[in-house]
């Protein structure tokens, strides 16, 4: 075989007919889903639009400091191109995926010097396991974008690993490319570690040149460097106006978790890159395919161990030569497992996008092996590459196609797939604002161009335009149509029912649509208390700081909540009531686990006002966290002497609190 070039002979067809593999796999699933996106894409999609408008360039993903936006930018040429839309979104990361193909042909090819061993690589990330098929074309902020990065910078160091001259300037490239792929996506760090390591190595061990020892470790310190911080520079610039605010999300695990994500990592996250499991599933595909499938893996790492320990174990110690390249493929694999347990993001094991970066060495590496054991058993080598291609496929097929289930918004309700007859009834109905969940929300605003735009309702609650925030301050929050699926509508609209809403309803598209909303009671006027005692279950001498009208005072059980406290206000006389409003203020952790509240009209007899039930509701509707921390029914006029609250859930830490209870006419 031809050791010397990548591309000689027809190796160049093969490649390119790999890569046609490779691009009919992924349409397939494209095509399948019919180009279907969530939330997080089009978050992307969204900026890419305003990019493609004129906008200015935002440093990170909308809504929080880290995770670039050159996916943004790249698909805002796409959409200038061809116009926005799902399909040239996902174009984006789907070109990158084929990227990927070609790179790990070329890494493969540098540390075996065979073309044959190259194009098996190649071959096992183009027909490659599930999870990495299917995030070759979501379009989530940078992660496969962030992956040929990543390997860009391993081929550039082993092609200087190799060179007879270790200059140190040629290291400015990969510095450049790691600082590039900081400011696209932190888990730069996973080829950061290896490759600095290396290259230190091969500073001290070269035997020759003015550039071994000492002054070489400095000068390729400082080219790498330069290239690190030139690269990086938007992340740098945007964290110096900042006070360093992405540095806040590169916390570690702490305490026992460690343990947990070293354990998740080899007995979850391993199987599902490998393709023994599929993203979000801890079962295997096949009762004890994940064992046979370490197993395999396992004569794989030994095959190249076996030939490869001394150079190994001389890699650890620094002292690094010229054939180093198996060794950085094996240090970036140690370097993920450690960095993914260490950190904070270990807990996603079971949907490990975090862990894409390991197909950089798993390919090359896997492909190595094969070729090693080829030289003793060419049967069982062949044997073991077919076997990992149709394990990579079943993965992607057995059953059905492995895309992902749309998010889950509410008790088992999903977004729905198609959202075309809620847009045309949107449309119709000329609704151009809605408040609906996050999954649902920024799907609704890219795939209407933004002729209908949202707040979010519920979990999860980042607002991640802010632009949204700011012109719907113009808009009663309140009013505006609400797009729930089917199992939120039974306490949305109970909720709304209590506090005096009145609404139509719309069943659309696997949608339940609460609309023209609108307040029963709007002249609503606080009552300046009459003559009235209170009491209270427990702490009754402080019971009177709850009708003061001071929201920095409060009412307080003074021990934590439990079934049967109550807290009543009487009147000498019966009043008019048309509302009642409850503020916990500055102590939203003290609202009341299950409530009632009852009303007697001057007969002795006590009316539920709130049940128990409709409390829940409301808390679902109402209360936010930081925002909402009061509530106030509305009802149609009635004579009332005295209001109880009666405190029926439990709680082992808080107590029962009131900020402030005020009365309406």
């Amino acid at each position: 075989m031809n050791r010397e070039r990548p591309f000689a002979g027809n190796s160049f067809f093969w490649l390119l007919l790999i890569l046609l593999i490779g691009l009919v796999l992924r349409l397939d699933f494209l095509f399948a889903s019919s180009f279907r996106i969530d939330a997080d894409e089009a978050i992307v999609g969204l900026m890419a639009k305003h990019l493609a408008e004129g906008s200015d360039l935002p440093i990170f993903y909308y809504g929080q400091h880290y995770m670039g936006s050159f996916e943004p930018m790249f698909a805002s040429v796409l959409f200038r191109l061809f116009g926005v839309s799902e399909i040239f979104l996902k174009l984006t990361p789907l070109i990158f995926s084929l990227v990927f193909i070609c790179l790990t042909y070329l890494i493969s090819f540098e540390i075996g010097r065979c073309r044959t061993q190259a194009l098996r690589a190649a071959l096992l990330c183009s027909v490659a396991p599930a999870t990495l098929i299917v995030w070759s074309s979501k379009a989530r902020g940078g992660f496969i974008e962030l992956v040929c990065i990543g390997a860009l910078a391993i081929l550039w160091t082993l092609r200087w690993l190799r060179s007879e001259d270790i200059v140190p300037w040629k290291l400015l490239p990969v510095g450049l490319l790691l600082g590039f792929g900081w400011w696209t996506n932190n888990q730069i760090i996973y080829f950061m570690l290896p490759i600095g390591f290396l290259v230190l190595g091969r500073f001290l061990s070269a035997s020759s040149g003015e550039e071994r020892g000492a002054r070489g470790v400095v000068s390729g310190l400082l080219m790498g460097v330069a290239g690190f911080v030139i690269g990086s520079l938007p992340f740098w610039l945007y964290n110096v106006q900042h006070d360093f605010v992405s540095f806040s999300q590169l916390g570690g695990a702490g305490g026992n978790h460690v343990l947990e994500h070293a354990e998740g990592f080899f007995s979850v996250a391993l199987p599902i890159l490998l393709g023994a499991k599929r993203f979000w599933q801890e079962a295997d595909l096949f009762p004890g395919i994940s064992i046979v499938v370490a197993l395999v893996y396992l004569l794989l790492l030994l095959s190249i161990l076996g030939v490869r320990l001394q150079e190994v174990l001389s890699a650890i110690f620094l002292r690094v030569s010229d054939k180093n390249g198996v060794e950085l493929l094996l240090l970036l694999c140690f370097a993920i497992f450690c960095v993914f347990s260490l950190s904070s993001f270990g807990y996603l094991f079971a949907a490990p996008r975090y862990l894409l970066p390991l197909y950089v060495a798993l390919f090359p590496l896997t492909a190595f092996a094969i070729s090693l054991i080829e030289q003793g058993f060419p049967l069982i080598a062949r044997g073991v590459f077919v076997s990992l291609l149709g394990l990579h496929l079943v993965s992607c097929y057995y059953g059905s196609r492995a895309i992902p289930g749309e998010p889950f918004v509410y008790k088992g309700d999903r977004v729905q797939k198609d959202h075309a007859p809620l847009i045309e009834w949107l449309e119709e109905e000329e609704i151009s604002w809605v408040r609906t969940n996050y999954w649902i929300g920024y799907r609704l605003a890219f795939e209407t161009n933004e002729r209908v735009r949202f707040l979010v309702f519920q979990e999860p609650r980042q607002s991640r335009i802010d632009s949204y925030v700011q012109a719907a301050k113009g808009l009663d929050e309140e009013l505006l149509p609400l797009v729930l699926v089917p199992q939120q509508g039974n306490p949305v609209r109970a909720a709304l029912d209590v506090l005096g809403y009145n609404y139509k309803t719309k069943e659309v598209g696997g949608y339940e649509v609460l609309y023209d909303i609108e307040r029963l009671y709007s002249d609503l006027q606080k009552i300046e208390l009459p003559p009235h005692e209170v009491s209270a279950s427990s702490n009754a001498s402080s019971a009177s700081l709850a009708l003061d009208g001071d929201l920095t005072t409060r009412w307080g059980t003074g021990a934590p909540q439990h079934s049967g406290m109550h807290y009543e206000v009487r009147f000498d006389e019966p009043i008019t009531l048309r509302g009642i409003k409850y503020d916990l203020s500055q102590w939203p952790h003290d609202y009341p686990r299950k409530l009632r509240i009852e009303v007697d009209s001057g007969d002795g007899e006590y009316t539920v006002l709130l049940s128990p039930r409709h409390y829940r509701a409301l808390r679902y509707y109402r209360e936010v966290p930081d925002r909402h921390s009061d509530w106030m029914l509305s009802f149609a006029p009635r004579q009332v002497q005295a209001v109880r609250l009666v405190q029926l859930g439990d709680d082992s830490v808080f107590d029962w609190s009131l900020g402030e209870l005020s009365f309406y006419r």
